[in-house]
């Protein structure tokens, strides 16, 4: 039997308000109020319903991770923390020409980007490591040579703070400017969250954003090579001169322009449908990865409980919505992944079989029937996208084959 100070941690834990957690489990709020509260007994029938809710599981996943870090100590020593912080050599990173931030040199070891000014008058400004998406991901593939992971990296910047600070305070020697926290929906034919009419139901008020004072919604065409591109849906909360900002975005129309192919590609090799990103900065940022790293929590449930602290979602009838909470809630769907760059040429062949590979057959009969050769014409003549080319390019470069003299041949 749990106790009612096990219902009250329960229900922080999943940053539910009392309201809410009555709701979701079929109660009212004041018979579940008085429950939490000792004025009630736990029934083995509560219990059950409340074990039933915990327990229940969702073919929705979520997965997390970090899209954008900076990380500034205040030393002039740039060479210092790339060999301390990100275990690297100096002679390694390439330097520049122009910097970023005011600063006045930058230096990179392929994204990983490391800016640093010469002038004691920029002291204060000190050194910051800036990783994009694409430098985390390049900083996943570093760790995992180096036999670390997050949660050592983490360790190695708090160190390397603590022995550099000298007489100056922790939080103002170290500081995180940025901290963006990736949550991506991945797609699932049965249907995933629509975007639009979560747009639809905060234009009418179904869905009540916390300590949010402004919500903009974004959507349009691109003109690629003379034909528009769908750009998907963006939904931004809050504004970048806050210490948070959200966005709500449909990543499968976003990588498909990205990487010039179909959604439906993007959807079945990658995986992807939306994405939900939460950017920190500054204190704030600062205190979610001191919580990730001491406490080390999964970073996709934190990430989905400031969604649930920001957002109160309910459907079109007035009651919280389920798509959101099996989403966001507890069915165990969470994870949290690295992504270091690697080649994808099994997905996409798992996609070809898949979707055309019947017309294909078809085509090489009617090639043996009629004499004919019209397959091998069709794949000479074809288009290969920016993100197919590169592909192509690191197949040849990792199997000895010059790519431009293989092209020709085909």
């Amino acid at each position: 039997m749990i106790s009612h100070a096990d219902l009250k941690r329960i229900r922080l834990e999943l940053g539910f308000t009392q309201k809410k957690m009555a709701a979701i489990i079929g109660y009212s709020y004041y018979n579940y109020r008085n429950i939490e509260q000792g004025q009630r007994n736990i029934t083995k029938e509560f219990e059950e319903t409340l074990f039933h809710f915990l327990n229940r599981k969702s073919k929705t996943k979520l997965e997390g991770s970090v899209d954008w870090l900076k990380i500034r100590f205040k030393t002039l020593d740039y060479k210092l923390v790339i060999e301390n912080v990100l275990k690297l050599k100096p002679i390694d990173f390439f330097m520049e020409e122009k910097a970023l931030y005011s600063y006045s040199h930058m230096v990179t070891y392929g994204a990983i980007r490391v800016l640093y000014s010469d002038s004691v008058k920029k002291a204060e400004t000190g050194t910051l490591i800036d990783l994009t998406g694409g430098g985390c991901r390049e900083l996943e593939l570093l760790l995992i040579e180096q036999g670390r992971n997050w949660f050592s990296f983490l360790h190695d910047v708090f160190l390397f703070a603590e022995n550099e600070r000298k007489d100056r305070l922790l939080e103002d020697f170290l500081a995180f400017p940025r901290f963006d926290i990736a949550l991506d929906e991945l797609y699932k034919e049965s249907g995933n969250l629509d975007l639009y009419d979560i747009k639809a139901r905060i234009f009418d008020n179904k869905i009540v954003m916390r300590r949010i004072k402004t919500f903009t919604a974004i959507e349009g065409l691109k003109k690629v090579e003379n034909r528009f591109v769908n750009q998907g849906l963006t939904l931004n909360f809050g504004s970048r001169q806050s210490s948070l900002m959200i966005r709500f975005y449909q990543k499968d129309y976003e990588q498909a322009l990205l990487k010039d192919v179909s959604v439906e590609y993007i959807r079945e090799v990658y995986n992807f449908k939306n994405r939900y990103e939460i950017e920190l900065h500054d204190s704030k940022a600062y205190d979610v990865l001191k919580e990730w790293y001491v406490m080390e929590s999964d970073l996709t449930k934190i990430g989905a409980r400031i969604l649930n602290n920001y957002f109160e979602v309910k459907d079109w009838e007035g009651h919280y919505d389920t798509a959101w909470d099996n989403l966001l809630g507890t069915q165990k769907g969470f994870k949290f992944v690295t992504r270091p760059r690697q080649i994808d040429y099994a997905r996409t062949k798992h996609w070809v079989t898949k979707q055309v590979s019947s017309a294909l057959k078809l085509m090489k009969i009617a090639d043996m029937v009629y004499q004919t050769d019209e397959l091998s014409e069709i794949i000479s003549e074809a288009y290969l996208s920016n993100k197919h080319t590169k592909l192509a390019e690191e197949i040849c470069e990792r199997n000895g084959v010059d790519f431009d003299v293989l092209i020709g041949q085909i």
